[in-house]
């Protein structure tokens, strides 16, 4: 039975999914260009907002995690599992009895390929659904801010817009603290073998996805309740220039040298 490289392990799961998702994106673009990608957009990725390249690193993911699931890793060496082993420190094959198995303390990465068609497309629609659960959270909160800050303009009523702006602000500093943390961990738990490959992606994309969607949310609508905050302020400096000023009365009288008497 053949047994393939290290070299060809790389490339099954690391080359041809970055070279095929790149090839999806480009689809993407191709379709978007014929179809409309803002419509393209809508229907398939809501939480995106239309902008063509949150579409493209979504896309970039899903179909990377997608091929990337058909290839398992492990960090165990164990011969009774179907897993080709290579050692870290010349990428040869390890070939070692269960006896020398139990004793081997050299580190060691595992690959395996499963053709698993089911389970790939699980592992795909599941990182990103769990991505859009927290945008969708995050878009409902916005929304409704929104509508509340929009009826306070209309009401002119000061603090209750700046009431709803802190809110905004206190809603997206944790959601990207969340986004931030699970990029990290994802890239944490990669370095330190704490899970395989495919995880660690999966973790990124969740974070990716939270974070791309906070970053349009915060464009959006911090910098329009900024905007907005200044407009009232301008409209309420014109109010008060347009009240009429009460009458003074002044403490000095004009006038003229023909009013002055001059007694010699």
């Amino acid at each position: 039975m053949y047994t393939l490289s290290y070299i060809e392990y790389q490339i099954i799961s690391i080359a041809i999914p970055v070279a095929l998702a790149l090839v999806s994106c480009i689809a993407v673009v191709v379709g978007g260009i014929k179809l409309g990608l803002d419509k393209v957009v809508r229907k398939v990725f809501p939480y995106v907002k239309k902008k063509e390249e949150a579409v493209l690193l979504v896309v970039f993911y899903a179909t990377y995690i997608f091929f990337s699931s058909f290839t398992d890793i492990s960090y165990k060496y164990d011969p009774f599992d179907p897993f080709d082993c290579f050692f870290y420190s010349n990428w040869s094959l390890v070939q070692a009895t269960p006896e020398e198995a139990l004793i081997l303390e050299e580190n060691v990465l595992c690959f395996t390929v499963n053709l698993n068609i089911g389970r790939a497309m699980g592992q795909a629609t599941g990182t990103l659904a769990f991505s859009w659960i927290f945008s969708s959270v995050i878009i409902w909160i916005s929304i409704e801010l929104k509508k509340k800050r929009m009826k306070a303009t209309e009401e002119r009523n000061n603090k209750r817009c700046y009431s709803c702006c802190l809110l905004l602000i206190v809603c997206y500093i944790p959601a990207c603290l969340l986004s931030m943390g699970l990029i990290a961990i994802g890239i944490i738990a990669v370095i330190h073998k704490f899970t395989t490959l495919v995880s660690s992606i999966e973790i990124i994309t969740c974070g990716s996805i939270l974070g791309l969607q906070i970053k349009f949310l915060i464009i959006s609508d911090v910098v329009l309740c900024i905007n907005n905050l200044k407009q009232q302020r301008q409209r309420r400096a014109t109010d008060d220039k347009k009240k009429p000023l009460l009458p003074t009365r002044s403490s000095t009288v004009n006038t003229t040298p023909t009013d002055v008497l001059v007694h010699t």
